[in-house]
């Protein structure tokens, strides 16, 4: 049938924004009287004619939707427009959502007779909304999981602090355990953020895998202790050396080993291999555990956000569930890739995390370090790491200080904070590389956001940036690179 000067769908626009379907009905005679080609090809069972009064229409409808589909039709017959979305078999017997618009007939639509309206198929529409309302469930149960992981450390370290005035050996244990879980968390929450939004960059560097996995075991090591594990780093005599981001390298691992501990059954066992290829072109590193392994049918999705092992009991099926997201993203950016693996439930689990080596670093000569830091607990920490890293470490706790020692002592390496109590940050690394009577030494920022402009730092005269807290890798590389 030829589209004449009755079809609702002729001024529809082009094919692509045209409805799946247009039709005419007459509310007295209660018979459809033109039904869109397009429309009567894709809905139509075989059979049906476009003239078919509305009851036997209604066989195109889900059994269970007739009732909303009849209801319609009567408020046609009553000179009412209506809307609805129901449930249809179409032309091959396959059931699809529908939606209707129906307007009446009239001067103001064209003087078409009757009511007309149009049909189409919403299957893809109701399918995104379910697909938002599965997310929006997950992001409120992912909100409830938040609180309740947030208050468990911060109230374990409540009542350690308040039993520090007694025996202070154990609830110091606990305070170190619960800080680093809250330190963990944090991260993982600002690096799902930034790589889900594709704002992660990398402070790439020359990183020594075995120092670093020996960091990460260290900062495990009361948890381990706690619960009885052994804990066994398997690498070969030489290092290996990968270019990447330390402080992100470090998370990966950090989140690997608290995993293997968490599903750990007490006095179990954990093992970290480090195993260079045999064409020396990249490593992998293999967190190995006993515990309770992963179902078959979750090892497609355990790197999913939020995604949490339906087979696990409550007691390991803490946390976000967005740890091993941020694992893959990370090591995804380092040019690598994590696989799991698993027997199933109670038989252990590996994760493999790859990376491309690179070639050894020059050995790293002693410096002579100024730290500018205003808070004086840091300011002590940072001196203490650099000094048994074999280097010469004076202090400045401001601005002017900081100039002032930095032209008496004629520092090779300056790191300094950009928050200080009377100038700021930028304006002493300016202030520094604008003195041309002096070798101008290394300038390091030290941010306490992880967002930083690097464009702006470069201006202001630094030659590289860590954010707090940063580790004894991270200076380290940041030092000598």
């Amino acid at each position: 049938m030829r589209p004449s000067r009755l079809d609702p769908c002729a001024s529809a626009g082009p094919q692509e924004t045209r409805p799946d379907g247009c039709w005419l009905y007459d509310p007295r005679a209660e018979r459809f009287f033109f039904v869109d080609p397009a429309f009567r090809q894709r809905w139509v069972l075989r059979g049906q004619v476009p003239r078919a009064p509305p009851q036997r229409w209604l066989g195109r409808a889900r059994a269970d939707d007739r009732t909303l589909l009849r209801a319609a039709l009567r408020d046609l017959a009553h000179g009412a427009p209506c809307t609805i979305e129901y449930r249809g078999v179409d032309a091959q017997g396959s059931s699809r959502w529908i939606a209707e618009d129906t307007r009446l007939g009239g001067r103001a639509a064209g003087n078409l007779p009757g009511s007309h309206g149009i049909s189409g198929d919403i299957a893809g529409c109701r399918r995104a909304l379910r697909e938002l309302q599965d997310a929006d469930r997950r992001k409120d149960e992912f909100l409830a999981v938040l609180v309740h992981e947030l208050r468990t450390p911060l109230q374990c370290l409540r009542a350690a602090s308040a039993a520090l005035a007694g025996n202070l050996a154990e609830p110091a244990r606990v305070i170190e355990r619960q800080v680093q879980h809250l330190a963990r968390l944090v991260d993982d929450l600002g690096e799902s953020t930034r790589l889900t939004h594709r704002k992660a960059h990398l402070r790439l560097q020359t990183v020594g895998l075995h120092s670093l996995l020996q960091d990460a075991i260290e900062d495990l090591r009361a948890e381990v202790e706690a619960r009885q594990l052994t804990l066994k780093l398997v690498a070969p005599p030489t290092e290996c050396w990968v270019r990447g981001d330390p402080a992100r390298l470090a998370q990966v691992f950090n989140n690997l080993l608290h995993n293997a501990a968490k599903f750990s059954a007490a006095d179990g066992r954990v093992v970290v291999k480090v195993e260079p290829a045999e064409d020396a072109q990249e490593v992998t590193v293999s967190v190995c555990d006993e515990g309770v392994g992963i179902a078959h049918e979750a090892l497609a999705t355990v790197f999913d956000l939020f995604a949490q092992d339906g087979s696990a009991t409550a007691r390991v099926r803490d946390g976000l569930g967005i740890g091993l997201s941020v694992v893959r993203g990370l090591v995804e950016l380092h040019g690598g890739h994590v696989v799991a693996h698993s027997d199933g439930p109670g038989a252990g689990s590996r994760f493999d995390v790859t990376l491309p080596l690179t070639l050894a670093p020059e050995a790293t000569r002693a410096r002579r370090i100024l730290v500018v830091e205003d808070n004086a607990d840091m300011a002590a920490g940072l001196q203490q790491l650099l000094q048994l890293d074999g280097h010469a470490v004076a202090v400045a706790f401001d601005g002017r200080s900081a100039l002032r020692q930095s032209a008496r002592w004629q520092p090779d390496t300056v790191i300094l904070d950009l928050e200080l109590p009377d100038l700021d940050g930028r304006e002493v690394a300016r202030s520094i590389r604008g003195d041309a009577a002096r070798p101008c030494p290394r300038l390091i920022a030290l941010s306490g956001s992880c967002e930083v402009d690097r464009g702006a730092m470069r201006a202001a005269g630094f030659d590289h940036c860590l954010s707090k807290p940063a580790g004894l890798a991270e200076l380290t590389a940041a030092i000598s690179a």
